[in-house]
């Protein structure tokens, strides 16, 4: 039996890098791991960094859809002091626990090193099968695995064109009165708050929250949908069609609705409209099935099975967003309208429907939502329609009043030197389309594995979901994280056990 201690790369030490070290420390396999990091703070990763929450940004996350790592989120707050309510986490606050975990994990387990302010800049596979890596600073690595956990990858340098994250490193100078942001992402709509608090502020007066600029400054998004990617905002423009559909469906002579006549005469033809791929999966259907179905496999997939099979790429995520906003205002338009059922259709739709759309439709929580239609109203924010064949919108000059942000993960994943060094010598191979609804990512295999060596059985790993495909707002990233994280720990734990046999 072989007792030599393989040496593992992680390039990042985000959110993707603590729950790889919680499943790896629990398998208590024999690895000696090195963690590159090229920035001088561990552990939080880009959307949970200080330098992205500067103000109190939400996540998508409630307290129970972190996974724990050495111990859980509620856990960790209860020993902190910290009230939790039943509502989206403060994103710093996740960042905190994640940076804590991380250092528990570090000073858990024996042969983990950090090192910090380490930028890597390119990947050699050796003639053993080994792979070296190469950082900025003229460091050299040598790793018998690597382990890509970069995010959305490396922001490179030289271009006029920024990028979002980090924000507070956003190069915004006094005299910009005009900024372009590539896409309508969350990454967009987190740049447009950020933006928004640098030129003014947000005010809530009785329940509705305003925008009160302080310096001019038009903000536009360039989107090939010409839509922001939630069921928050679609529902908006679907509003006044739905309540009107309702209030046209025969009464049959009586007070009660039936939910399977409206589901036949209301979502049946919003779904045919909107959503025809779904439409035609499900127009024989009651409205039982329908939703048993959404949250069957179908439909719905866990996330780690989701991401391998891209089940969310192109147009269907973008329909399964569009169902969500009917279905929301649907059921508000329910409300709102004095409907009433049937007991067992009451039943039904409190205890399966509406817990249904409150844990997929939270992508965005509402305040953050609120405060992007303040800009919008107030005329700061705009979206516009751009060419889905134009791999680059056609915008205006960048000058001294102008700037532009591209928010895409395809832009920094194709303009990444690591990504492209990897590329470039077959280490990993990129996929996908420039646009917003096929982003250049990279292909692994249902084990997450993008590279194996011939000789050696020498794997790159992609921890990563970002680098893997469009991220799906209707999934919940962390668990995604995990997941991901856990199958390439049993990975890694099953190649060490076949060389030690």
């Amino acid at each position: 039996m072989s007792s030599h201690i393989k040496k593992l790369g992680i390039v990042g030490a985000g959110p993707a890098t603590v729950y790889l070290l919680h499943y790896l420390s629990s398998l208590n396999e024999r690895y000696s791991i090195t963690i590159l990091e090229h920035q001088p703070d561990a552990g939080r990763g880009l959307p949970y960094c200080q330098a992205n929450s500067p103000y109190s940004l939400l996540s998508n996350l409630l307290p129970d859809e972190i996974p724990p790592t050495v111990k859980s989120f509620r856990e960790w707050c209860s020993g902190n002091s910290i009230a939790l309510k039943d509502e989206p986490v403060p994103r710093y606050l996740i960042g905190q626990f994640l940076h804590w975990s991380l250092t528990c994990l570090i000073n858990k387990r024996p042969g983990v090193t950090l090192i910090n302010s380490c930028r890597v800049k390119s990947v050699n596979l050796n003639n053993c099968g080994t792979f070296t890596v190469f950082t900025e600073t003229f460091e050299q690595f040598e790793f018998d695995d690597l382990v890509l956990n970069t995010g959305h990858g490396i922001t490179p340098t030289g271009s006029d064109v920024q990028f979002a994250y980090p924000l507070n490193e956003l190069k915004i100078k006094e005299a910009v009165k005009y900024v372009n942001l590539i896409g309508s992402s969350m990454t967009a709509i987190d740049c447009a708050l950020f933006l928004a608090q640098k030129y003014g502020s947000f005010q809530c007066e009785s329940d509705k929250w305003l925008y009160i600029p302080s310096k001019p400054v038009e903000i536009k998004m360039h989107s090939t949908s010409g839509l922001f990617p939630l069921p928050f905002f679609r529902s908006r423009d679907l509003q006044p069609e739905i309540k009107k559909l309702i209030e046209a469906s025969d009464l049959s002579g009586t007070s009660r609705r039936s939910l399977d006549r409206l589901y036949r005469t209301v979502l049946l033809r919003l779904l045919k409209k909107y959503a025809p791929r779904i439409y035609h999966q499900s127009n024989t259907r009651n409205f039982r099935e329908f939703i048993q179905k959404w949250q069957s496999s179908v439909f719905h997939q866990r996330a780690d099975t989701s991401l391998k099979l891209g089940m969310f790429m192109n147009n269907r995520c973008e329909e399964f967003s569009v169902v969500l906003a009917i279905f929301e205002v649907f059921f508000d338009s329910l409300c709102d309208l004095k409907i009433t059922f049937t007991p067992e259709d009451q039943t039904f739709i409190s205890s399966v429907c509406i817990p249904f759309l409150a844990k997929n439709n939270g992508a965005l929580p509402s305040t953050s939502a609120n405060k992007i239609l303040a800009l919008m109203e107030s005329g700061t924010l705009s979206i516009k329609r751009v060419q889905k064949t134009s791999s680059e919108p056609q915008l205006p000059g960048i000058d001294g009043t102008t700037v532009t942000i591209d928010c895409r993960a395809a832009g920094r994943t194709q303009r990444d030197p690591l990504i492209q060094n990897l590329a470039g010598n077959g280490l990993v191979r990129l996929t996908g389309q420039t646009n917003s609804r096929s982003i250049k990512r990279i292909e692994t295999d249902n084990e997450y594995r993008a590279y194996i060596s011939p000789g050696t059985q020498a794997t790159i790993y992609v921890s990563s979901a970002p680098l893997l495909r469009a991220t799906s707002n209707t999934l919940p990233g962390m668990s995604v994280t995990a997941n991901i994280a856990k199958s390439i720990a049993d990975s890694l734990a099953g190649a060490h056990q076949k060389e030690c046999a």
